[in-house]
């Protein structure tokens, strides 16, 4: 995505979900063409993971809540919402990366995920599709 979050915007959504928090620090975690992720740090201590997502990654929150239901492991989804062409979520914090996933961690869990059943009414994506997503 372009750009991060304009601060008076993140900071109105966060006080629609915690209306007696501050946000303190921020920090992007990762960020492309079609999405953003920022840790947020709050002024109780407590810190959040905040991603912005575009069309056609609208649906990640119902996969996310989906997987949850499954022995894999998934974040907590705090909320989330779609205003427009942009969803925004707001997730578990599950700390500092303490190293990568082997290629083959990586396989194997995305095996896993691709054998879950998608959530009613999402539209599950052909590899013609995904060819049209921007490389990176």
């Amino acid at each position: 995505m372009s750009g991060t979050f304009i601060d008076s915007g993140l900071s109105n959504l966060v006080k629609a979900h915690w209306p007696d928090r501050l946000i303190e620090a921020r920090h992007v975690l990762w960020e492309w063409d079609l999405s953003c992720v920022e840790r947020l740090k709050l002024d109780n201590g407590a810190s959040l993971v905040v991603k912005r997502s575009l069309w056609p990654l609208l649906g990640e929150a119902r996969i996310l809540h989906s997987l949850s239901e499954t022995d894999l492991p998934t974040p907590n989804l705090y909320g989330a919402s779609v205003d427009e062409n942009t969803l925004t979520m707001f997730l578990e914090d599950l700390g500092e990366r303490v190293r990568s996933p082997t290629l083959v961690e990586a396989a194997r869990l995305a095996v896993k995920i691709h054998r879950t059943r998608p959530p009613i009414g999402l539209r599950v994506l052909d590899e013609q599709a995904l060819s049209q997503f921007p490389q990176k």
